[in-house]
């Protein structure tokens, strides 16, 4: 094999261990869009999140992440608005991704009923030359569907991303590697259950089936299309209303036998409307091969209404 297609099974491997990564809880446990467009409507107020991510070994960082979400609802109140910006990067490709989103809402009992889509585009950057001409950049159509219930003790959604994909590429130029793209389906559910004056249980979960297929051309042979299920719990305690420590545990079995492990925590700190949190996951294979760790930091606004002013978001 020439040294280009060497250089693109690695990048695979590399990058296929970092884009499940973007998949935890962690990272939605304060503000879900990026896995589920209805969550626009469900929050009923207008947010701002941002968060990096990254995974880091002894030799440096092997991918990073970094998300902006913004959304809010209408002056009607019936539908709600939004988008997600997306940058990420491994030693081998970069990518950059907008995808805006639209949701309507629906009064349900003592909650709101959303749902949601979005559709958007991903861009690839195989030579770090940003939106330049290379031959190997190229960039894909991508979009997410669903619906969620949230009220102020409750939430539950369930989401589909990239069922349809449009890759826009140069197809007699092609690309020098082989792209791992995930199309799961989500759910995710949660709930706040006060125990004592100053203490709030949280627990939350995320159950995902996931189709994952590889986008390629001749030059390199992409391995065969695979599936794989995703299970993660996130029990949470909170403290006074400010404090939000959580522990991770989560599995992934994929159709080849292989498995990942990985455990975590997290901690966020609730300001009134500004929120800051740091989260902590390791990593590792059922051949108890440990994988690099990995690092989130985030924060978000809220811009709640008057009436809702200094009341902390817990999801």
């Amino acid at each position: 094999m020439q040294i280009p297609g060497i250089l693109a099974f690695l990048f695979m491997g590399i990058a296929v261990h970092a884009q499940f990564n973007r998949q935890s809880i962690v990272q939605y446990q304060m503000d879900g869009l990026a896995l589920n467009p209805a969550y626009a409507g469900a929050a009923g107020a207008t947010s701002f999140e941002a968060f990096y991510f990254g995974n880091f070994d002894n030799l440096g960082t092997l991918s990073r992440s970094a998300v902006v979400s913004v959304h809010g609802p209408s002056y009607s109140g019936d539908r709600a608005f939004g988008g997600v910006l997306e940058f990420f990067k491994t030693g081998f490709t970069s990518e950059v991704a907008l995808q805006p989103a639209f949701a309507f809402l629906r009064p349900a009992g003592n909650g709101t009923l959303s749902f949601g889509a979005g559709i958007g585009i991903r861009y690839f950057d195989f030579d770090d030359d940003g939106f330049g001409g290379a031959p190997a950049n190229f960039a894909v159509l991508e979009e997410s569907a669903g619906a969620m219930f949230r009220n102020d003790r409750f939430f539950a959604g369930l989401s589909a991303a990239n069922f349809y994909e449009l890759s826009l590429r140069n197809e007699d130029l092609g690309s020098p590697g082989v792209v791992p793209r995930d199309a799961p389906i989500s759910l995710t559910a949660g709930g706040l259950w006060q125990v004592h004056e100053d203490l709030i249980l949280k627990p939350a979960f995320l159950v995902q089936t996931v189709k994952r297929h590889f986008l390629s051309d001749d030059a390199v042979a992409a391995p065969a299309d695979t599936r794989y299920t995703n299970l993660e719990f996130l029990p949470s305690v909170i403290v006074q209303e400010t404090y939000l420590i959580g522990l991770l545990m989560g599995v992934s079995d994929f159709d080849d036998g292989s498995r990942l492990n990985r455990i975590g925590l997290s901690i966020t700190l609730n300001f009134d409307n500004f929120h800051m949190g740091y989260a902590l996951v390791r990593n590792s294979n059922n051949q108890n091969l440990e994988l690099p760790t990995s690092h989130m930091i985030s924060a978000g606004y809220t811009f709640a209404a008057p009436d809702q002013s200094g009341t902390p978001k817990f999801f």
